[in-house]
């Protein structure tokens, strides 16, 4: 026990903090039409990627590069 509450003040707060993260990542999901060219260097996105990646930005290999940035020390250890 943490002297901050009883074991239900901690499982509302677990859940507060679980309620919370699963809101950030449906924040970051593609939604709407994605672009036809990439965000970031300009090259077309392929017709195949746009279909199958509703609202993406990037092209894979830009996207590739989104993916590695360091994600918030709390959230890299949930994911």
């Amino acid at each position: 026990m943490s002297g901050m509450g009883g074991p239900d003040d901690e499982a509302m707060h677990a859940q507060v903090l679980v309620d919370n993260y699963v809101e950030l990542i449906r924040q970051h999901i593609p939604r709407g039409e994605s672009r036809v060219r990439c965000l970031d260097c300009d090259e077309a996105i392929p017709e195949a990627r746009r279909e199958a990646q509703k609202g993406c930005l990037y092209c894979i290999d830009c996207q590739e590069d989104h993916d590695s940035l360091p994600k918030v020390k709390i959230l890299h250890h949930i994911l």
